[in-house]
């Protein structure tokens, strides 16, 4: 199936086939981490970025660490590969500097540098159809980008919760690196009333058990062009998606998507959120989470805080 049409039938399957399937996903009831960002989500040699987590619930603790392969998604064990071998692999390579450990910290920022040099990770390209990974790895895609994974595990109250996520390492002149995404507000409405603008870090108050059309403003630069060797015209626009979760309520749309030529922004903007009643929650604040994500790996979020009124 030629690539563009492949894109279009996800599209069709994220638009249509998620809103029974993720509705208990989407509700935010329990420690949670929704995402993590790397700002920037893409590193070349010596750079260095920002790791944050937006996670849910009471947190105690923190601890952040790497693995020099990617994690399928959806999965979070340990490293295939044993910190002092990696770091043995390295010098032997030529390495002038040691790689970060693995452990990177305990705090709810984290910072990561990129100290592999792009030689070494064209070498470790190169003998790579010579490793067999454990179930659980993916081999990294190669095409001038070296994928690793970043690893969060996080200890509340109500327990702990592991997730990883992809940081990609350019080692190949000439790539432009990826940038987040971006979400810079939004407007609800009621029908026949004029839009209001929600802001973050600000309470937005709002009418109890009501449909309101959600818009959120993504940036168009957020959309941006990157080569890609399987596309007609051998580059491709960004896929964006949107994730809607929520304390209490409901959503219309569990996640949202724009797909270059197949439809709009409005599409990725929009949702329909319908406040809780008293007896669905007796609390007078509740949240909303928007997260942003292009499908090369940047990552975004917006908070919404809301006040309920009877």
């Amino acid at each position: 199936m030629p690539y563009r049409l492949i894109m279009i039938a996800v599209a069709v399957s994220t638009l249509w086939g998620c809103a029974d399937e993720f509705s208990d996903y989407n509700q935010v009831d329990k420690l949670r981490v929704l995402a993590i960002r790397a700002e920037p989500p893409d590193l070349r040699f010596e750079d260095e970025t920002t790791l944050e987590a937006l996670v849910v619930g009471d947190v105690e603790s923190y601890q952040w660490s790497w693995c020099p392969f990617p994690f399928e998604d959806g999965i979070a064990g340990e490293c295939p590969v044993a910190e002092e071998e990696f770091r043995q692999f390295v010098a032997g390579a030529g390495g002038q500097e040691d790689p970060p450990p693995y452990l990177l910290g305990t705090e709810a920022i984290q910072s990561y540098q990129n100290l592999i040099p792009p030689a070494l990770l064209d070498l470790f390209c190169a003998q790579l159809g010579e490793v067999e990974l454990p179930e659980g790895f993916e081999l990294p895609p190669c095409d001038g980008r070296f994928d690793i994974s970043i690893r969060l595990a996080v200890q509340g109250s109500e327990g702990s919760v592991v997730t990883t996520t992809r940081l990609s390492l350019i080692y190949e002149d000439g790539l432009s690196p990826n940038q987040n995404p971006t979400i810079s507000g939004g407007q609800m409405s009621v029908r026949g009333a004029p839009p209001f603008a929600f802001e973050e870090g600000a309470a937005t108050i709002v009418a109890r058990d009501v449909a309101y059309a959600l818009r959120l403003d993504v940036s168009e630069d957020s959309i941006e062009t990157f080569p890609n060797t399987e596309s007609e015209t051998g580059e491709s626009l960004e896929r964006l998606t949107i994730t809607w979760f929520y304390e209490a309520g409901s959503m219309d749309k569990s996640r949202s998507s724009y797909l270059d030529g197949f439809n709009d922004l409005e599409n990725l903007e929009s949702n329909v959120y319908k406040t809780p009643t008293i007896e669905e929650l007796s609390s007078d604040e509740t949240r909303l989470y928007f997260v942003l994500r292009d499908d090369r790996g940047g990552i975004n979020w917006f908070i919404a805080q809301l006040e309920l009124s009877l």
